[in-house]
């Protein structure tokens, strides 16, 4: 669990210093999956929700909303990764992080607007998810390199991605 406090520290203090094309990082929901997706879903679900209160703390908003939204994700991608064949493959985690970032954001979203504190109707927040997920894109694979102890498959072909 230290990684996941040095995730959350890089999360609040430093990634609000940098705007990638006005949107700001969200590293959170990547380092959430790769928990997912390289260890068990139990222990995924926990630093998800946990993860997701301490999230809370300092987001202003209905408290509890990132616990719900990083729990379902950590239980769905560690799905994922238990019924497929590529759980230690990069550039599967890049791909799954992406899409689970992308709905992980959509999520969030949902549930806010639910509450009656709708973000999805603001000009650019589809975009945004988009862009939050090509960056996790990015990071995922480092962070489940880190998981794993430096260790990785390689990239899938294409006759195993068919596979899927």
């Amino acid at each position: 669990m230290a990684i996941g406090a040095l995730v959350l520290v890089v999360q609040e203090a430093l990634v609000p210093q940098v705007r990638i094309l006005g949107v700001f990082p969200d590293i959170i929901p990547a380092f959430v999956i790769c928990v997912a997706v390289v260890g068990e879903v139990g222990q995924a679900t926990v630093v998800g929700f946990v993860m997701g209160i301490l999230e809370d703390l300092f987001l202003v908003g209905p408290f509890g909303v990132s616990g719900l939204t990083y729990t379902l994700l950590a239980y769905l991608t560690g799905r994922v990764g238990q019924s497929t064949e590529w759980k230690g493959s990069s550039s599967a985690i890049a791909v799954v992080c992406f899409f689970g970032t992308v709905l992980s954001e959509l999520g969030h979203g949902l549930i806010l607007a639910l509450l009656g504190n709708s973000t999805l109707s603001r000009p650019g927040s589809i975009l945004g998810y988009l862009l939050v997920g090509l960056i996790n894109l990015l990071v995922g694979p480092v962070i489940a390199r880190y998981l794993q102890g430096g260790r990785t498959r390689p990239a899938m072909s294409a006759p195993q991605v068919a596979g899927l």
